[in-house]
């Protein structure tokens, strides 16, 4: 006596998402999620952001298999974990030295000169502006 078995493909009704390969296995099936997803249906994403890899402040949002950082005042990279040389290009004036600070920079005057960017001469007196 021969016995007629029923094979049913259970991933007709193509259940996995996202671009996840179905395999059909006896009684069910089994999805093979592409990178980014998770979940038996692969239809959950993955929280790049998860593991916090935005430095310094940062705020991270979470793409599609991706994350992006944008940076905290005076940081880029990536990740946001360059400081920007804010003395690049050169702010301070007559032979100073330009100190990088956070998010800032700081100028040391050469003999002779004074100003935020030492770009004032120390014998010129400049009135107050008269309002």
């Amino acid at each position: 006596m021969q016995t007629a078995s029923a094979y049913f493909n259970e991933c007709a009704p193509d259940p996995c998402k996202n671009g996840a390969t179905c395999t059909n296995v006896r009684y069910a099936y089994s999805c093979t999620c592409v990178t980014g997803w998770k979940g038996y249906n692969c239809d959950q994403d993955i929280n790049e952001c998860d593991p916090a890899p935005c430095e310094n402040g940062a705020t991270c949002t979470n793409l599609q298999n991706a994350y992006s950082c944008v940076c905290s005042p005076g940081w880029q990279g990536n990740n946001c974990d360059q400081d920007i040389n804010e003395c690049d290009p050169a702010p301070c004036k007559n032979g100073a030295t330009c100190t990088n600070l956070q998010n800032a920079y700081y100028c040391v005057c050469s003999p002779g000169w004074q100003g935020n960017n030492c770009d004032q001469d120390e014998g010129v007196v400049i009135p107050p502006a008269i309002r």
